[in-house]
């Protein structure tokens, strides 16, 4: 019971902390929201010219919505990893040592992995996707009319927080679920063979929830799950060459 009691107060503890660590990284990211709301449209920005575009809201309390949900998004992505650490440090006491291990192994290329998502997105996919589609919907002068685009800001920043969580959380960490999978498992290629159909009709149904309601997106999500999925096809390869080459 004192042991019980024990880590029941530890936990609330390391729990106020995330709390009380989430809060003030909300307050500070409020506080700074001008800032952050000007790194988010950068992208944007690069490809039109501020005069030839204005950002709308169509609501009274829009814009009180958007600061409140992107200090609360860049709160949780930040908080996201303190949690993950606390977690470590609550579970560790009770690990042995090789979990240990493996356990800040992962906790360190999932790290990695989601900054790499964000570096991705920002300076490769941003860039590329908001090239095309402007290209096509920034200004269309058709015979009888004019086609020229409002954006809501809302709308762009929901756009860009559903891409971040996608492929921070999902997307650039298969390949990590997949060296961890090979890694403590056993299983052969060939159930990856075997199993291929079923998967893309799988990727394909998590692309469709993941995705925004364009088809582009739905493609882009669709095509990166594929590649993450070859990736560890490709890692199993390798593991499997390696030790071939050992006997």
């Amino acid at each position: 019971m004192l042991n019980f009691l024990k880590h029941f107060n530890e936990l609330k503890l390391r729990m106020f902390y995330f709390f009380f660590s989430f809060f003030l990284t909300f307050i500070s990211s409020y506080f700074f929201i001008l800032e952050l709301v000007y790194i988010v449209i950068s992208p944007f920005l690069s490809f039109v010219k501020i005069e030839e575009l204005d950002f709308i809201f169509t609501n009274v309390f829009e814009i009180f919505n958007l600061y409140v949900t992107l200090a609360f998004n860049v709160s949780f992505f930040l908080s996201f990893f303190i949690l993950l650490y606390y977690i470590f440090s609550y579970l560790k006491t009770g690990l042995f040592s090789y979990e240990k291990n493996y356990f800040f192994w992962f906790l360190k290329y999932f790290f990695f992995f989601s900054v790499l998502s964000l570096l991705f997105l920002y300076f490769i996919f941003f860039p590329s996707f908001l090239s095309f589609i402007l290209s096509l919907s920034l200004l269309l002068e058709a015979k009888f009319f004019v086609l020229k685009m409002n954006l809501r800001l809302y709308e762009y920043l929901s756009l860009v927080s559903q891409l971040c969580v996608v492929y921070s959380f999902i997307i650039f960490q298969l390949p990590l679920f997949g060296i961890f999978f090979i890694h403590i498992s056993n299983i052969k290629i060939e159930f990856f063979y075997k199993k291929r159909r079923h998967l893309f009709f799988f990727f394909s149904m998590l692309s469709l929830l993941l995705s925004s309601p364009e088809f582009f997106s739905f493609v882009l999500i669709f095509l990166s799950l594929l590649l993450s999925f070859e990736t560890i096809i490709f890692l199993f390869i390798i593991k499997k060459s390696y030790f071939f080459l050992l006997m």
